[in-house]
């Protein structure tokens, strides 16, 4: 049996890389080594691109020979020790990198690779294990990750975003500031000024266009840095530029849909009876020649529109109900709002173009109404809760645990420790107020249990048991 190489300290002249703490151990030095082999060429991507191509391509045989000599005694060292053994060997042909670009590359294999299990390990045991988490959390609370389950194919890109529109549209209470025409116009005038600025910076110095740029040059810079001050107070307020009728018809429909949504007794309402609806209009759809556009007002007047939704709930010719003035603000908006409208034209014309094409787009409305329709549990917001908060939550000072939980007093321990499941759950309570209040009694209450059992579920993920 050949005997196992005996780690060396590595001595370099190179400067450190340092290290990686969160990987040394055992297992993970090994993942850290095998990732090494295979991806050192990322992080020396700009010093390998400087040289000439003969010399890119010595360097990489060079480099890449010399770490598979190397590769049964890299695992066996620290992670300081690895990054500076890889330092070395490139040193020798002149390429240099730093701490960031190592962690950049790394950072980005893990968030795009960390579920595979060849690098659940490694994720688990990152600090942007918790980062991607919670952005999956947020996209998946926000349906944003059912585009990609309905329309997963590459070359449905463009549906994939028109869905998006669909759900933003009918999901939300306010209209994105990017909808407003003004902010739009601040958009493009802070760009054209910076293109002012960048080719006036490359007019020649003996120039008379320079000498006039001299005297116009400290008033434009003047201009734009007032221009990205109004524009970041804009960004705090989302409906700055948005005019509040614009506003008040947003959150008209998003209460309409609500209140359709709310009644899923009925079969003609409810998430399946809109979906079935919208697909039924856009089928009718009037279809027009090339060039040529559908005058909406003669096309859709208003005793068509109340005709429509008469016929879709089966009421007598002068009957009315919430449905129906619901369904009826709904098809209004859906006709005449413009980010409405296109979206719903764009997959409506697809599923002209496909075999089934109008039955996957009922499920796919359907879809969205279901999430819509979806109240989440004391369960699901503990679990937001707890893997939102967690990192917040852990070694913490008496003074921050006083301050995080007043209710507990004065607390005798002045160590630095983790809240306590109970401490955790009070403030939970105190910020999500569930649904079935929290008692706090001797024995434990169905709040208690259901937060114990979310809290043990980030823990798994996160690889803590």
């Amino acid at each position: 049996m050949e005997p196992t190489p005996t780690p060396k300290r590595v001595q370099t002249s190179v400067p450190s890389l340092g290290s990686v703490s969160w990987l040394d151990t055992p297992e993970l030095r090994a993942w850290f080594a095998k990732w090494l082999l295979q991806s050192w060429q990322s992080f020396y991507s700009k010093s390998l691109d400087a040289l000439p191509g003969r010399s890119f391509a010595e360097a990489d045989d060079g480099i890449t020979s010399a770490l598979k000599r190397r590769a049964r005694q890299l695992p066996l060292l620290s992670t300081a020790d690895q990054l500076a053994t890889v330092a070395a060997v490139a040193a020798k042909f002149g390429l240099r990198t730093d701490r960031d670009a190592v962690l950049f590359e790394l950072g980005w294999h893990l968030k795009k690779s960390g579920h595979t299990p060849e690098n659940r390990a490694a994720y688990q045991a990152s600090p942007w294990c918790n980062f991607h988490a919670v952005r999956e959390q947020i996209r998946e609370r926000h349906g944003l990750l059912l585009s990609s389950t309905h329309y997963p194919k590459p070359s449905e890109g463009d549906l994939r975003v028109a869905f998006k529109v669909v759900l933003t549209e009918l999901g939300s209470p306010e209209i994105g500031r990017l909808d407003s025409p003004k902010l739009a116009q601040l958009l493009s005038l802070q760009r054209e000024v910076a293109a002012l600025d960048k080719a006036a910076s490359t007019l020649p110095q003996h120039s008379p266009l320079h000498a006039a740029w001299s005297d116009v040059g400290p008033a434009l810079a003047a201009f734009a840095g007032r221009l990205d001050a109004h524009l970041n107070d804009v960004r705090k307020e989302p409906d700055a530029l948005t005019p509040l009728h614009v506003r008040r018809q947003q959150r008209a429909l998003f209460s309409a849909v609500r209140r359709i949504l709310r009644l899923s007794d009925d079969p003609l309402t409810g998430p399946k009876g809109l979906a079935v609806f919208l697909v039924s209009r856009l089928r009718e759809w009037p279809l027009l020649p090339a060039g040529m556009t559908v005058d909406l007002a003669n096309a859709f007047t208003p005793e068509q529109r109340q005709a429509i939704v008469r016929v879709h709930l089966g009421l007598a010719p002068e009957a009315t109900s919430k449905a129906a003035c619901a369904l009826w603000r709904i098809l209004h908006v859906a006709i005449f709002r413009e980010h409405l409208r296109e979206p719903l034209l764009r997959l409506a014309h697809d599923a002209r173009q496909r075999r089934k094409g109008w039955i996957h787009l009922r499920g796919a409305l359907e879809a969205i109404f279901v999430h819509l329709n979806h109240e989440p549990s004391d369960g699901e917001l503990f679990r937001d809760f707890e893997r939102v908060n967690y990192p917040c939550m852990r070694q913490l000072t008496r003074e921050q645990r006083e301050a995080l939980v007043p209710e507990s007093g004065r607390d005798p321990n002045a160590s630095v420790r983790d809240l306590t499941p109970k401490e955790r759950l009070a403030v939970a309570a105190r910020y999500l107020k569930p649904k079935v209040p929290i008692t706090f009694s001797e024995g434990r209450s169905p709040s208690e249990v259901s937060y114990r059992r979310a809290r043990a579920g980030v823990r798994k993920e996160l690889g803590l048991g």
